[in-house]
């Protein structure tokens, strides 16, 4: 398949390239670690702390611990979801410590856990966007190929 011959084009079709080729392998590496969280325990006892990112966002962070298979293993989760405020994130703390927590974590490897456990669905979404884009790229660079035949 040859390609237009114009420079601003191959460096456009060139950094869609380099673009998609980052997001699916962020992509891939995200549902790796999301696969990899195969088992789930209550957690023994959960410690809470907000962790200021900068100025404006805030996370609660969660200090656990869990038993398995006779031992005890510890771990922390710096939550996704930001606040811009500690009080906010004071609240969104509450509400956690209230709820039922599971810890996620893999069989075999064990210190490998988390708190929270989310399918990176906007990533895959955007990755399958980026590819659909890269193959119309294609065909529209081929229909103008043909059209000036």
């Amino acid at each position: 398949m040859i390609l237009h011959r114009n420079p601003i084009w191959i460096a456009f079709f060139s950094l869609i390239i380099i673009v998609t080729f980052f997001y699916t392998i962020n992509a891939i590496l995200d549902f790796y670690h999301y696969q990899r969280l195969n088992c789930s325990l209550p957690a023994n006892e959960i410690k809470w702390s907000i962790k200021k990112v900068n100025d404006e966002t805030f996370v609660p962070k969660g200090f656990y611990q869990f038993t398995y298979k006779g031992e005890r293993i510890s771990g922390y989760t710096s939550f996704q979801q930001h606040y811009l405020n500690p009080f906010a994130a004071k609240e969104a703390i509450d509400r956690l410590a209230n709820a039922n927590l599971q810890v996620w974590f893999d069989s075999s490897a064990p210190n490998f856990s988390t708190l929270e456990k989310n399918f990176p669905f906007k990533k895959i979404f955007y990755t399958l966007i980026l590819w659909v884009l890269i193959f119309y790229l294609l065909w529209l660079d081929r229909r103008v190929i043909l059209y000036k035949n």
